[in-house]
């Protein structure tokens, strides 16, 4: 008898030992994104993971599935994306192109370092395991924000031409951009109004992820300016909003 209760306690604590290993696997350190699917889809069916980029950086992914088979974590596919609002879906590895995604039930995702910190995030939708890439810390909402110099060849005097891209991950009414041309470093003023700065706004509404680029009117006549800065800029969103900061 108490050979029997040895051999069903040994018995007993392989099965526990087995049972912990393959519901909670170690997951690799290096992952930024770990998921029991079963959790996640709540017992649902589930079938493509995908990514949504929003942040500026490129990011390549390796997606892992834990094999009970070979008790290991084995590369169950890939994904890429290189600018904002790049979205990809999973690519298999060639050794499991023809295994559905719910023969495994653990994935962890590792993903190249950025050049500035991401934060990643993930969730279900329909049958997909969403990846959302964020910046750490708030961002201003123009990126690539630039302006020069433009002399027409009809020789009305000079404008500005200025172009940005909407990263702020909403729809932008109008932006008003404040202008100072200079010469040498020297201020150039508006000869219509006489001021050392211009102020101009956009006339359309701006979609996030959108690249905007237009020129103003001639505000100046001398052409040996040779800088056009930003100074100030003014963002109305549709949602009623509004961000301000100087450069």
């Amino acid at each position: 008898m108490k050979r029997f209760f040895c051999i069903f306690i040994a018995l007993f604590l392989a099965n526990f030992v087995f049972s912990q290993t393959e519901d909670s696997p170690k997951f690799p350190e290096d992952s930024v994104i770990q998921f029991d699917a079963k959790k996640l889809f709540e017992d649902g069916d589930y079938d493509d993971v995908s990514v949504l980029n929003k942040t500026g950086e490129k990011i390549s992914f390796s997606v892992l599935a834990w094999s009970e088979k070979d008790s290991d974590w084995v590369r169950y596919g890939s994904l890429k994306t290189s600018d904002y609002n790049d979205t990809d879906t999973i690519s298999k590895a060639l050794r499991y192109k023809v295994t559905p995604m719910n023969r495994f039930r653990y994935f962890a995702i590792t993903a190249t370092k950025p050049k500035i910190e991401v934060l990643y995030s993930i969730e279900k939708k329909d049958e997909t395991a969403a990846i959302t890439i964020n910046y750490a810390k708030a961002v201003r909402p123009l990126a690539s924000l630039e302006s020069r110099a433009i002399r027409n060849k009809n020789g009305d005097g000079i404008h500005a031409e200025f172009s940005f891209r909407n990263i702020s991950g909403k729809m932008i009414r109008s932006v008003e951009i404040t202008l100072k041309a200079t010469d040498k470093g020297m201020v150039v003023k508006n000869h219509t109004t006489g001021a050392d700065e211009t102020t101009v706004r956009t006339k359309d509404s701006i979609k996030d992820g959108e690249r905007y680029k237009t020129q103003t009117s001639a505000f100046w006549t001398d052409f040996a300016i040779d800088e056009i800065k930003i100074t100030r800029v003014k963002i109305t969103f549709e949602d009623g909003t509004e961000e301000s900061y100087s450069l």
